[in-house]
């Protein structure tokens, strides 16, 4: 696997991201595990200096456990915008993260000296509503179009019942060689990614990533 595809599916299943964090502990109400103390305003993204995820990725009759912590390292300007700059897993990887008006922005080193920008979602828009990114000069990504699917619905991921989540369908346009592949993207309120499923042109599913567990701090 490229170095430039690593980082793609890197950040597509990161979860969200602000220019400033909130330093207290999240309280959640064992019922309903996404409810709690938001402490960011990215509803469906929550980004807090030192919070966890572990996923349960499945790759054919392959299985892993996958954890990201994030460390927090300030504030970057990039093109006369303010992210927050943060390191991942305490590698030398760093990514830079924006969250306005619920509209989380990702900038992401490709490996090759050029920084890619994500818009992951748009939760404040209407269920149907599209958007592109695209990726002039990469010799990996072309573009990706996202659809808003469905909006405030439950959602059931292992031993988790989320109340209130949203749908968000990626289809990324490749070259070098051509393909073009698909992920569904659940995201619960104030916790983040819980569930992708990824699927090739062809419609069958590749990839399939899962919440096992998450904190914050």
């Amino acid at each position: 696997m490229s170095l430039n595809i690593k980082s793609l599916i890197i950040i597509l299943v990161l979860t969200g991201f602000l220019i400033s964090c909130s330093k207290e502990t999240i309280q959640s109400d064992s019922q309903n595990p996404n409810l709690f103390y938001p402490c960011q305003s990215c509803a469906y993204y929550p980004w807090c200096d030192q919070s966890s995820y572990v996923y349960i990725d499945s790759t054919g009759n392959i299985e892993e456990t996958v954890e990201y912590d994030y460390r927090e390292l300030g504030d970057s300007i990039i093109n006369n915008v303010s992210y927050t700059s943060s390191l991942i897993n305490y590698s030398f990887d760093t990514a830079f993260h924006l969250c306005d008006q619920n509209q989380t922005t990702v900038i992401y080193p490709d490996g090759n000296g050029q920084l890619l920008k994500y818009t992951l979602l748009k939760s404040d828009e209407p269920t149907g509503s599209t958007w592109r990114d695209s990726f002039p000069g990469n010799n990996s990504l072309h573009h990706i179009d996202y659809t808003l699917m469905a909006k405030s619905f439950n959602w059931r991921v292992g031993n988790y019942f989320f109340y209130d989540v949203i749908n968000v369908k990626e289809k990324i346009y490749k070259i070098n060689p051509a393909d073009t592949i698909t992920n569904s993207c659940f995201y619960a309120r104030n916790v983040g990614l819980v569930e992708k499923i990824t699927k090739d042109k062809n419609g069958f599913q590749t990839y399939h990533r899962v919440l096992s567990s998450y904190s914050f701090q």
